[in-house]
């Protein structure tokens, strides 16, 4: 079974996540973007089973999406929190 992304629903987990920030199609396609990096199959290494109250790989995703949001407001030029080494 694979993991369905809910904009809405992530927005409920991630409020800062407004829809004047970032709209429902850069959610989407930001999670499409994390489903390279945790396999949404059922071969993933992360169990998901709704049925058993599994949520693991839809947390994974989620908080990968989230993640990924959070570097895209970052906007141009700003790297992030770390600026040199």
């Amino acid at each position: 079974m694979i993991v369905v992304f809910n904009p809405t629903q992530f927005r409920t987990f991630y409020p800062r996540f407004t829809d004047d920030l970032i709209t429902d199609e850069q959610l989407d396609n930001l999670f499409q973007l994390a489903c390279t990096f945790i396999d949404n199959t059922d071969n993933s290494r992360f169990p998901y089973d709704p049925d058993q109250n599994v949520y693991t790989r839809a947390q994974m995703l989620y908080l990968l999406v989230c993640h990924l949001a959070t570097m895209e407001l970052w906007g141009d030029g700003q790297p992030g929190p770390l600026t040199s080494a």
